[in-house]
């Protein structure tokens, strides 16, 4: 992130490019008052934005492209670039209005309306327009509406309204309860896409159990995930347990023993919202979970992964492997899955039946599961053609590896020799 200094330097060049008419709006402003680190510069000016996006990109080197927001009626079209800063790049969002104060009408949320001139924020001037009460609502920790209409004109913003109130450690207004209670149903037309980005953000949040409880307890939950809602005392208590997991480093030991590969959701998302995801998941019944994750595009790779370590973890919980054939068949379906089946047995109290598919994997599984002939191999071996054989009998010879009655590539071809004995002619 930008050190505040390396930011005040950054907008006293973009000062130097803009009209005088040029405002820092929407978390910029919200951030820096609350002394956040500041991810991104969002900016608002009078004038044509596309010519002094340009006109940026030009002087500071950046990349920019254009976009247009839906369900907006103010800043159709955003112009975004990626400046150069320190090691890294910043983005910096454009967009032009007409008048300033309707373009903070239209906006979300009061801590969001709230407009700092460019000109004057590089000369270190604290003038703020703040027609909402955006800093008081900022000082008493709440997030309101600008209007309550304007939940309207983009539902999600409902679900954004708590997002927002846990990643700042706010609460949501009374009045947007109360309005949200009323029409929750409205968010159903919002596309799925992002929904399931805003989603995620709020579970990227260690309070993911807080998003849980505010959201059931105004009735939006339930028609957010497209079903009643009847116990979600589990589910808290298991977020409250893996975020103790994750602060005493169990995710973090496990993943090493198992040599785990980070891997990256729908562009943006590490593995941590969808565990949190997953602990919501598995207290359901499996037919509501799968309705759940079939109901919104998390992508074919999330939707895999909430998915199969659910399967996996049932398994283990209802069935739990225990012979070498068992624990075999169980990790070539499931290899892929261990970390999130492993925190989830943890976080349930089911993690002894989870430690000998993990000792199994980590001592047998890893090294003895190649076998030690292809196929090709067994062909020539026994002389037969190619044919549905020689997988069983590649199956029969990694399993006598795990077993360790094979060690050897001369042992294997004893043993294949000998499987292959009734068939010779």
């Amino acid at each position: 992130m930008p050190t505040y200094a390396t930011l005040k330097n950054l907008i006293v060049s973009l000062a130097k490019l803009l009209p005088k008419e040029s405002y820092l709006v929407g978390g910029f402003v919200r951030d820096y008052l609350l002394g956040r680190s500041v991810e991104d510069v969002d900016i608002t000016l009078k004038g044509n934005v596309e010519k002094y996006s340009q006109l940026l990109a030009r002087k500071l080197n950046a990349d920019f492209f254009g976009f247009k927001k839906e369900n907006l009626p103010i800043r159709e079209k955003v112009y975004t670039l990626f400046v150069p800063i320190g090691d890294g790049k910043i983005r910096v969002d454009l967009s032009e209005f007409e008048n300033l104060r309707e373009d903070l009408l239209h906006r979300d949320f009061t801590v969001n309306a709230m407009a700092w001139n460019v000109h004057h924020f590089a000369q270190g001037k604290r003038l703020i327009f703040d027609p909402f009460g955006g800093e008081r609502d900022l000082r008493e920790r709440v997030i309101r509406a600008v209007r309550l209409e304007n939940f309207l004109e983009d539902p999600l913003r409902m679900l954004r309204a708590y997002r927002l109130a846990i990643s700042l450690n706010f609460t949501v207004g009374r009045r947007e309860r109360e309005f949200i209670r009323k029409y929750a149903s409205a968010i159903k037309t919002v596309a799925g896409e992002r929904i399931v980005t805003e989603l995620l953000k709020a579970l990227s949040n260690p309070s993911g159990e807080r998003f849980f409880y505010e959201t059931c307890k105004d009735n939006f939950l339930p028609t957010l995930v497209g079903f009643p809602v009847e116990n979600l005392k589990p589910t808290l208590l298991g977020l409250k347990k893996l975020n103790k997991l994750v602060e005493e480093g169990f995710t973090r030991k496990l993943a090493q023993k198992l040599e785990w590969q980070r891997k990256t959701f729908l562009g943006e998302f590490g593995e941590e919202p969808l565990l949190r995801l997953l602990i919501f998941l598995k207290n359901l019944p499996p037919k509501r979970a799968k309705e759940f994750v079939g109901r919104y595009p998390f992508g074919s790779f999330a939707k895999d992964y909430l998915l199969r370590s659910l399967e996996g973890y049932r398994l283990l919980r209802e069935n739990p492997p225990t012979s070498v054939s068992e624990l075999y068949n169980y990790l070539k379906r499931f290899e892929k899955f261990l970390l999130p089946i492993g925190v989830i047995s943890k976080v349930s109290g089911h993690f002894g039946r989870f430690s000998p598919i993990l000792d199994f994997y980590l001592t047998r599984f890893k090294k003895f599961s190649t076998p030690l002939l292809s196929g090709e191999d067994i062909l020539r071996i026994g002389k037969i053609k190619p044919s549905p054989l020689v997988g069983q009998i590649l199956k029969k010879l990694v399993l006598a590896q795990l077993e360790g009655k094979v060690k050897t590539q001369k042992e294997a071809q004893d043993f294949v020799k000998n499987l292959l004995r009734p068939f010779s002619t």
